[in-house]
């Protein structure tokens, strides 16, 4: 399983990398591969909001719960 974690800079952030609720790009980003899938888990430092993707797509907590424990 690989690891990696990044906060990002405001200064050089693409637009897709902005949170949906506030549009802080004021983020930190962890990411993980498991079984082959891209995993993200995202919070926005400015108003606290928490989302993960698999693969790119927007996941519930429980969708990557039941990914990370069958493996």
């Amino acid at each position: 399983m690989g690891l990696s974690v990044y906060r990002t800079d405001y200064r050089r952030v693409m637009e897709e990398h902005t949170c949906n609720t506030c549009g802080s790009n004021d983020l930190v980003t962890i990411s993980i591969t498991v079984d082959g899938q891209d995993l993200s888990f995202t919070a926005c430092h400015n108003c606290q909001t928490k989302w993960w993707l698999r693969d790119g797509q927007r996941v519930a907590l429980e969708s990557v719960l039941d990914l990370v424990a069958s493996t």
